[in-house]
Parts: C-alpha cells; structure tokens; sequence
C-alpha cells in the first residue's frame, strides 16, 4: 500500500511539473508558480526546486525566489551537480540587491512567539532584517499571559529596510474571587435583621375582609330582622298573634341571631387586623415593644335568650 501510494505521489508531482512547464514557457507565471510548489511538496527534486525559484523571480516575489535558489544552490553543492549551483549563483546575486527586509523590535518577553503570515517565529527573530515578499504582510506577537498584538504592513518592491516596532504588552487580567470570611471560635456572625411587615401583610388584609364580610352579613340579616319583626307587630294585635305572626316572631329571631353573628365575626375580624397592623409596625422598627397580644379567637354563642359572640386572646 506505501509503494502504491508513492508511485501515486511520484506520478501527480511529474504531472503537475510539465504542465506548470509550459504555463511558464507561456508566460502564464502566476499558473505555473502553484503548481510547481505542489509538485515540490509531493515529491521533492531539485530540477523543480530550481522552475520554482525561476517562477517566483518572474513574479516578483523577491523574498521567496532568494530563499528557493539559496536552498538549491546549497542541494547542487552537496550532490556535486555543478552547473546548477552555477545556475543557482548568477540568480541570487541580483536578487540580493533587490531585497526587501523587515527589521522587528520588540519587549523580551520568554515564551514570546511571532507570527510573520503563516510562518512562527521565535524572539531571536527580533532585530534581524528578514526578507519579504513585497505586499501586504500581517505581523502577529502572541506571549502567556499577555493580550496578543498585531499590524499589517506593506513591503515595498523597490529594495529597502522597514522597521515594526512592537509595543509593551499588556498583561491579561484575571478576576479575582472575593475574599472569604471566617468567624473566629467565639465571634459572632451577624445576621441580616428583617422585619415583619411583609410576613403580616397576607393574614393582615385576610383579616379586613372577614371584618368586612361579617359586617355585611349583618347588615343583611339585620335588615331581615327588623322587617319579620314589623311583620309580627302587623299581626298580633293586642298580643294577639295570628299563625302568621309567630311564623314572623320566629324569623325575626333567626334573623336577629344571623345578624348578630355577623356583626361578632366582623369585629372580630377587625381586632385581628388591628392586631397584624399593629404587630407589622413594631417589628419593622428597630426599638419596637418587646411583647404583643396574641391571636383572637373569635367564638359565636347561641342560646334560647339571644346569640352573641366570645373574643379570646394572650399576651406574647
């Protein structure tokens, strides 16, 4: 399988290699440039190392043309191929002159990296001038602990020298948890204090409105009572009563005693809203009465003579 794909690689670099020959020869430099890098990246030769070289001088990519036939010139040397370290040589001396350098100043910060475009550099980078491609180039500097920084610059075509120099960097600020606190053996922690008011506010309005509903009971019975009681005098003339009228004595007592019900349990009600309102405002001052009336109990009596209610309460 390793040699099935090798012989694959081989066969795609050669094919890419002669059509990139003759865009070149066509004088189609910026398609015949990606394909002989392709080609060196698959399979590595320094017959493509040198057109690839060729092909960025025709471009202008100074930088890169200079790089590539450096590295050609020094494989020709090893491998004892003489014409094309020559070849190699009368290149590179024109492109030297026409160099375009980068000089980089920066804050020795330890584990500073920079980013030249895709390529990494280490902090010894800072203060050498780096030749570059003329064009656009972005510069990055990225350190642990530190905010990362960047900038674009333009490299000129025409040779010269152009300084970055990269500002202090700013450290990343962490947020802090809040302190704890710890309580000595024997201190005491304080406790927010709260007041009872909106504990109270629920049986305090509850209490106003059986207050209200008992005297509203009452009022209507009342009304009831007073009419059976008409009603009665009406028809027991001379204390003379007709059948109708003791029906009538007997609903004004019913009445009378449902009225008189209503009347308890509506003041009942009330005293126990005064209770809560009273309570509520005591406790949500800081200097209120140290004791209270309790609950009432509100209780109806019925008896053979009349109806009536009971009040009960403690003291707090």
């Amino acid at each position: 399988m390793a040699r099935a794909d090798q012989t694959t690689g081989t066969a795609v670099a050669e094919a890419l290699f002669r059509d990139a020959v003759q865009l070149l020869l066509a004088d189609k430099v910026d398609e015949a440039c990606p394909k002989f890098l392709e080609s060196q990246a698959i399979d590595p030769s320094l017959g493509t190392l040198l057109y690839l070289a060729t092909c960025h001088e025709k471009q202008g990519r100074t930088a890169s043309a200079w790089s590539e036939f450096t590295s050609a010139k020094d494989w020709a040397e090893r491998t004892n191929q003489g014409e094309r370290a020559a070849f190699a040589r009368r290149h590179l001396v024109p492109l030297e002159q026409r160099l375009s350098n980068v000089l980089l100043r920066a804050p020795t910060i330890p584990g500073m990296h920079i980013k030249v475009d895709n390529g990494v550099l280490s902090i010894a980078a800072v203060g050498t001038p780096l030749p570059l491609d003329p064009g656009q180039h972005t510069i990055a500097v990225e350190a642990e602990g530190y905010m990362p920084w960047h900038t674009v610059i333009t490299i000129p075509a025409e040779p010269g020298k152009t300084e970055v120099t990269v500002p202090e960097l700013e450290p990343v600020h962490t947020s802090l948890p809040p302190p704890s606190v710890t309580t000595q053996p024997g201190e005491a922690t304080a406790t927010p204090r709260t007041t009872g008011r909106s504990g109270n506010t629920v049986p305090l309005w509850a209490s106003v409105g059986v207050a209200g509903a008992g005297i509203v009971v009452g009022s209507i019975f009342g009304g009831l009572a007073m009419g059976s009681r008409d009603s009665a005098s009406n028809a027991c003339p001379g204390n003379r009563c007709t059948q109708s009228g003791l029906s009538d004595i007997s609903n004004a007592k019913t009445f009378a005693t449902a009225s008189t019900i209503g009347f308890g349990v509506g003041l009942g009600g009330a005293l126990v809203a005064g209770y809560f309102a009273i309570k509520g405002s005591g406790e949500s001052s800081s200097h209120g009465p140290t004791g209270f009336l309790g609950p009432f109990t509100v209780s109806p009596v019925v008896s053979p003579n009349g109806a009536g209610v009971t009040l009960g309460t403690r003291i707090e």
